[in-house]
Formats: structure tokens, sequence, C-alpha cells
């Protein structure tokens, strides 16, 4: 059970390394005076199983009997944007994203058209 245990102790590792906050807020984009920070929703999951037990099994290669054992282990993480803070001198505001139908690539793409919004918006006040 000492492999579980070491098993055990690299996924609770790992997965503190990516939940870390520079993960779940991301680096700062800076447009003119303009800062962005884009804020990630994470998603982690995962499950393992051990197993030992008296049975005996042989070993054919030299006809001894061992312990039987077995497990397995498995999970998955999804990440996600949700949302840019902008930031200027003035303001301060959360900018929801809109929910991608297609995946991360499609949120990827209107990043863009989010800045000029923005932009244009400023310019009319």
């Amino acid at each position: 059970m000492k492999n579980l245990e070491g098993l055990v102790e690299t996924i609770k590792d790992k997965i503190n390394y990516i939940s870390k906050t520079e993960t779940i807020v991301g680096e700062a984009i800076t447009v003119n005076d303009k800062t962005f920070f884009p804020l990630i929703k994470i998603r982690i999951g995962f499950g393992l199983s051990a197993v030992s037990w008296s049975g005996k099994k042989e070993d054919e290669s030299d006809g001894k009997e061992e312990d039987i054992q077995g497990g397995g282990s498995g999970g998955g993480i999804k990440i996600s944007p949700v949302a840019m803070v902008y930031m200027d001198k003035n303001d301060v505001k959360v900018l929801p994203l809109p929910k991608a139908k297609k995946g991360l690539s499609r949120i990827l793409e209107k990043i863009p058209d989010l800045f000029e919004k923005i932009q244009r918006k400023k310019s009319q006040e």
C-alpha cells in the first residue's frame, strides 16, 4: 500500500500546483493605459483504487506463490476562461466572457472584439 500513499501524495501535490493563484487569475494584458486580467475556472477530478488480498497466485517463472495486488488511477482537468477584469486609472470592472459552444478556441476568438467594444465605449464617454 506504500505505492498508493505515494500516488495520493503525488496527485495532491500536482493539484496544488495546478490550482495556484497565478493559474486562476491569469497574467496581466496591458493595452494603452488599460489592464486586463483573465479569470479562469478550473475543474479537477480524479479517482484511484488499490486492492491487495491474501489469495495466492503462482509465479510461472519460478513456481513461487505471491500476494495478489492490483490498482489503477485516472483523472482529468478542464480549464475555462470565464471573465476578464478590466482596470484603468479610474475604473475596475469584471467583464463576463460569453459561454463557448465550441470550447476554448471560440472564447479566445472573442477577446479582440471584447477589447474593441470596451475601447469604443470608453471613447463615447
